[in-house]
């Protein structure tokens, strides 16, 4: 936090932190081979930032780090409503040929500016919305972490993850769902994320219940606005 300034709360200040952030990503100075972002503790909406994607309401509680390159087609993808905790580590375009004569990477082994990029791109790295990602779990490249997944502290996941897991272990695996497979469907098809602010403000006790209830409340509430009505 030492790089952004506080506002009035205690918060560091959206433009310290994208300033910081900038410094950080090499357009203020030499970029570094290890970037910190999410270090703001805001509840606050993001906008892309050199094809890092952040949905809305998204926070990181200490920092997150990004380590590797920036490709131009958006590496990492992150959606709405997700908790990322403290160190939690994301890798993207980093993995090294073991089938060259050499592992090192061939951007940095001469000094002669004959440089070539033997660097692996798995793809992007997608997180969908309302996942919670733990203390120090690392997230390999190229994977999917599906809606409302659960990544337990330490976790390496390695292989992607189906919507409202519970995963832990290295490499991570499937602990149990969180829910059963036709409130998973509702949540699906629901998708409370894209709510505007205002109808999340008028159903706000429907957040105060379990998940099979506030499926069971939704399909309640559709089924009862299809009903014709009744005769005269």
């Amino acid at each position: 936090m030492s790089s952004t300034t506080l506002d009035g709360i205690g918060m560091p200040s959206r433009m310290g932190f994208l300033r910081g952030l900038r410094t950080r990503l090499g357009l203020r100075k030499e970029r570094p081979r290890t970037v910190d972002f999410l270090s703001t503790a805001k509840h606050a909406d993001h906008e892309p930032l050199l094809g890092i994607e952040i949905g809305r309401k998204t926070y990181g509680v200490g920092k997150a780090t990004l380590i590797g390159y920036y490709p131009n087609d958006n590496p990492l993808s992150v959606g709405s409503f997700c908790s990322i905790a403290d160190e939690v580590v994301f890798f993207f375009r980093t993995d090294h040929r073991p089938d060259l004569v050499s592992t090192y990477p061939g951007y940095s082994i001469a000094s002669t500016g004959d440089l070539f990029d033997d660097s692996v791109f798995k793809g992007p790295t997608v997180v969908g919305h309302d996942v919670w990602i733990g203390y120090r779990a690392m997230i390999m490249p190229g994977v999917s972490i599906g809606n409302g997944a659960v990544v337990a502290a330490g976790s390496v996941v390695t292989k992607d993850i189906p919507p409202y897991a519970i995963v832990a272990g290295n490499p991570a695996k499937l602990v149990r769902m969180r829910f059963d497979p036709d409130t998973v469907s509702v949540l699906q098809a629901v998708q409370w994320w894209n709510w505007s602010p205002g109808k999340i403000r008028a159903n706000i006790d429907l957040f105060r219940l379990p998940g099979p209830e506030f499926a069971t409340r939704i399909e309640e509430t559709s089924n009862q606005s299809t009903q014709p009505a009744s005769a005269p």
